[in-house]
C-alpha cells in the first residue's frame, strides 16, 4: 500500500468514526431526540431443535405410508426410552407424493398410472441434552430415521439473556 493510500483510508476511518454517532441519532415528528443502542451478550446452546424421519417408496400409496408410519413410531419410541419428552416431539409434515416413470402421458393425452408412491414423516424434536445428541442420532437412525433436514440450536430460556442484552442498548444509547 503506497502513503497516500495509507493516509487515504486513515482519513475515511476518522470521518466515519466522527459520523456515526450522528447518524445513530434522529429527531421524531414531535420534536424528540431518537437516539439508537445495541446491546450483544453471547452464550453457549443448551437446547438443539432437530427436524428428522423416515422417507418410504411402494408399489401403492398405503403401503408407502405405512412403512414410514412404522418407521416413525419406532423412532418416537426410541426417543421417548431415551428420555425425550413426548412434549419435545411433535409432527411437523407428512407428505405423499407419486413416482413417475420416464412420461407422465401416453401420445394420446390420456395421464400414465404413477410406477409408486412415496410416503414422507418428519417429526420435529427438541432435545435439551446436548451431549447426546450423536447418542441420538445414531439410535433413530438404527429405528429407520433416514431423513435428516435440520438442527436448529438455541436456548431453553433465552430471557435472562435478551434482558442482559437490552440493559447493555440502554447503556450504549445513553453514550450516545
Amino acid at each position: 500500500m503506497s502513503l497516500k493510500n495509507w493516509v487515504f483510508s486513515l482519513g475515511l476511518a476518522v470521518g466515519f468514526a466522527f459520523a456515526s454517532p450522528i447518524a445513530a441519532q434522529s429527531v421524531d415528528a414531535n420534536g424528540r431526540i431518537v437516539v439508537l443502542g445495541e446491546g450483544r451478550v453471547s452464550a453457549a446452546p443448551d437446547k438443539a431443535v432437530i427436524t428428522l424421519g423416515a422417507r418410504h417408496s411402494a408399489k401403492n400409496a398405503a403401503d408407502a405410508l405405512a412403512k414410514t408410519n412404522a418407521a416413525v413410531q419406532a423412532i418416537l419410541s426410541r426417543m421417548k426410552a431415551l428420555g425425550v419428552d413426548p412434549a419435545d416431539m411433535q409432527t411437523s409434515s407428512l407428505n405423499l407424493n407419486p413416482i413417475w416413470g420416464k412420461t407422465r402421458s401416453y401420445e394420446n393425452g390420456d395421464i400414465a398410472p404413477p410406477k409408486g408412491f412415496e410416503a414422507s414423516n418428519a417429526v420435529q424434536v427438541t432435545l435439551r441434552d446436548l451431549d447426546r445428541l450423536g447418542e441420538v442420532l445414531d439410535q433413530v437412525a438404527e429405528e429407520g430415521a433416514n431423513s435428516f433436514s435440520g438442527f436448529r440450536f438455541g436456548l431453553i430460556d433465552p430471557q435472562p439473556l435478551q434482558d442482559e442484552a437490552r440493559k447493555g442498548a440502554v447503556v450504549d444509547a445513553k453514550r450516545k
